[in-house]
């Protein structure tokens, strides 16, 4: 029997198939790739669009955000120079009757504002504390001006002084103390409980005050920290008004007053 070599048994019909199911896999490979590399430029182009709006986005949010800040700036100073603008007048105007005097434009005296109501003629922050001071105040009055009903019964007789132990942002004292516990904390100089002690009281009784702007709120301030003429007249800054002060000296009303400020100014170390 003759033996047959695999040359044989290829036919020329076989070899075609094969050669034509080669062709069609290179065809379908390329297909794949070009496939891939289509949907690799359209998930790099889709990546950048979305990458180009967060960043717009982004910049608008920043812009906006800016703008409000800027506006309510803007709103916080025209209302604490209005609110210094009305002490200065009244204390004007209390000197030219007291001098005999009308007043400059003509018009009838005005009621004078009650002393509860005059608040330190402050500049802008000159520190930390006092941009988080002043910022506080500024708000919490204009919310307190236009929704009377219901503030009050949020801060208490006496300062919350568990604010100087407890620092969780869930915590159940008032705003007034929270704020100050948090100031007094982070200063380490305040090193001893009855310093905190201390410096917690005067800055939340002249807080509390300095928001409600109210009878009692006045008269629960010592004498020592209600503000002197000299600072609802002169500009001065607001960590100026935390100094306390337990004397009084013995001279004419003005020369106190001038020399109160000047000690006052020469004690900036002591402040926060």
């Amino acid at each position: 029997m003759a033996s047959t070599s695999p040359s044989d048994t290829t036919s020329p019909a076989s070899s075609s198939r094969t050669a034509q199911e080669h062709e069609n896999l290179e065809r379908k490979r390329a297909r794949d790739r070009k496939s891939q590399k289509a949907m690799r430029e359209r998930t790099k182009w889709s990546i950048q669009c979305l990458t180009q709006q967060v960043e717009h986005l982004t910049r608008a949010l920043e812009t906006e955000a800016r703008e409000k800040s800027e506006l309510y700036n803007r709103f916080l100073a025209v209302s604490e120079e209005n609110d210094h603008l009305r002490v200065q007048k009244a204390a004007l105007q209390l000197r030219l009757l007291g001098n005999g005097q009308e007043p400059p434009d003509g018009s009838p005296p005005s009621t004078p504002i009650a002393p509860y109501e005059a608040i330190p003629l402050n500049t802008s922050p000159t520190c930390m504390s006092d941009q988080i001071l002043q910022t506080f105040v500024a708000s919490r009055w204009e919310a307190y001006a236009f929704q009377t009903a219901g503030r009050i019964e949020s801060y208490p007789d006496k300062p919350d002084l568990s604010a100087l132990f407890d620092g969780r942002p869930n915590r159940s004292v008032d705003e007034t103390s929270a704020v100050v516990g948090d100031i007094v904390r982070s200063y380490k100089e305040i090193d001893t409980l009855p310093k905190q002690v201390a410096v917690h009281y005067i800055m939340s009784t002249l807080m509390k005050w300095q928001v409600l702007r109210t009878e009692a709120s006045f008269a629960q301030m010592p004498e020592w920290l209600r503000p002197e003429p000299v600072q609802l007249e002169r500009p001065h800054a607001s960590w100026i008004d935390r100094i306390p002060w337990y004397a009084r000296l013995p001279c004419s009303n003005s020369a106190r007053t001038e020399a109160l400020m000047i000690i006052r100014l020469g004690r900036r170390s002591a402040s926060i």
